[in-house]
């Protein structure tokens, strides 16, 4: 949207501000209402616990989600029209996973969370990879609406900081709220993993979630070997595997692999986490999230030059806590050769390397800030 129509959307919709805030009401958006899911939904499901009586607004794309119809104390709202401006003007506490619309001018007394969707700092966001006026004006706005932007770590703090434009006194340094679940664990968790699609439970999963890439087609890089893979992990870890492929939200989620299940669709990404054996990926931010768990995990790259010089990285792969495979045949000498005594010493080395915050324990941190912005 032109940064002209953005500031002539500002002024009129103040006209909202004639409708008073409602103190105990939280809005709750993800991916611009993309689904249920990520931060947003980790603390609406804490905050649903407190018995506190809130009242909970979900925007969403799809207003009509099973998944939150039948939830008490929660509406759900489209991500556009009269009513997602109403809602959003008149919530004492806003909470997004992936900024807010630049267009809708925040009121003082209402508070707004960023919780982000990634943790640590891996490929470059915001100013880093884009210096236009147009990029530095949107984050100028977002970045005085931001009463707290949640950290997963110090190298997080540092590099949003600086590429987004957020007064590091903002930061509030606890960790991610969905990764708290990471740290327990769910042998629940995994059995309904397995049965939504199929799976008996000695059946072993190794999830492969690549970040998306300009030209999702791209055939100019080897991709994932599926066979190759299993064959793989079976002479190196035994028992019979699956591959589970998530394609990044930019993606064409429908972009099949043939030996592989399809489980983009599925929308909490921290469960099918939680229910992996095995992890691969290439630069995106979930080898944060995993290496909470400290189960085997590799990088697959084989277009990291193409990539490195498209977006380059705040923290250099080197540095990475998994190993990374160049080629298929790369990743399966790895994989006979892992082990995991020294993997659990680089990850613990890169949590200190990062300033990791994550100790399990941010929702309650969360939840005690929005009781306390709620109060004043």
């Amino acid at each position: 949207m032109n940064y002209i129509v953005i500031v002539f959307l500002r002024i009129i919709l103040k006209i909202f501000y004639v409708f008073p805030i409602k103190r105990n009401k939280i809005l709750y958006m993800a991916y611009s209402g993309r689904d249920y899911t990520c931060n947003p939904k980790y603390i609406h499901k804490y905050l649903l616990n407190q018995d506190n009586g809130y009242q909970h607004v979900w925007v969403l794309k799809n207003p009509d989600n099973p998944k939150l119809k039948a939830t008490e104390n929660t509406e759900t709202i489209p991500n556009k029209g009269l009513s997602f401006l109403y809602h959003f003007l008149t919530s004492k506490v806003i909470i997004s996973n992936a900024s807010i619309p630049t267009y809708v001018p925040l009121r003082k007394k209402q508070k707004y969370i960023e919780t982000w969707h990634g943790g640590g700092a891996y490929k470059q966001t915001g100013l880093s990879y884009n210096q236009s006026k147009e990029q530095i004006k949107k984050l100028e706005i977002i970045s005085e609406e931001v009463d707290l932007f949640i950290s997963s770590s110090n190298a997080f703090t540092e590099t949003k900081s600086k590429n987004h434009l957020v007064d590091k006194e903002k930061f509030f340094e606890i960790g991610m709220p969905r990764n708290d679940i990471l740290f327990e664990g769910s042998d629940e968790i995994k059995r309904k993993v397995k049965d939504f699609y199929g799976l008996d439970n000695e059946t072993k999963i190794v999830l492969y979630a690549p970040t998306y890439r300009t030209k999702e087609d791209d055939s100019s890089y080897e991709w994932l070997d599926m066979d190759n893979l299993v064959q793989s992990l079976e002479k190196r870890f035994g028992g019979q595997w699956v591959v589970f492929t998530r394609m990044h939200y930019y993606l064409n989620e429908k972009i099949q692999y043939e030996g592989a299940i399809n489980v983009s669709a599925y929308d909490d990404m921290q469960e099918l986490m939680l229910a992996a054996d095995v992890l691969i990926t290439d630069y995106s931010s979930v080898m944060w999230d995993f290496s909470i768990t400290k189960k085997p995990a590799f990088v697959f790259a084989p277009d990291l030059e193409e990539y490195d010089k498209a977006r380059s990285f705040f923290t250099p792969p080197e540095k990475w806590p998994f190993q990374i495979a160049r080629t298929n045949q790369d990743l399966a000498e790895k994989i006979a050769q892992f082990d995991q005594k020294e993997h659990e010493t680089k990850i613990k080395k890169h949590h200190q390397l990062q300033g990791s915050f994550e100790k399990g324990t941010a929702l309650e941190k969360v939840y005690d800030k929005i009781t306390a912005f709620v109060q004043e």
